[in-house]
């Protein structure tokens, strides 16, 4: 059986604001974090993942090509989440004028 490695959605949006935003500064930043938050969630899920995620001895730091190829699923996931969202407020809107019109 094949083990899976429990990660969560604000796992990707910190890979995402590191591609994003170019350095773990900007990342935190955006992100509403410390640089620090920044490093140690990093490091969090480089363990929990088992993989190097950035190259740290470059500056700014560089991400692998792991991370680019998570970027892109995670890109992805986001535009899927944006897209629920919309569907969610647009039932939510007509539900409402329903609920108007049938009072």
């Amino acid at each position: 059986m094949d083990k899976y490695i429990k990660v969560n959605w604000d796992d990707f949006k910190l890979l995402l604001a590191l591609d994003r935003e170019g350095s773990a500064k900007n990342a935190a930043q955006f992100l509403h974090v410390s640089h620090q938050t920044v490093s140690r969630r990093l490091a969090q899920l480089e363990r929990a993942l088992q993989l190097r995620l950035i190259n740290r001895h470059r500056h700014p730091w560089v991400l692998t090509a792991a991370v680019e190829e998570i970027c892109k699923m995670a890109s992805m996931w986001e535009s899927h989440q944006q897209d629920v969202n919309n569907v969610n407020k647009h039932v939510q809107q007509q539900l409402s004028t329903h609920e108007r019109i049938t009072r």
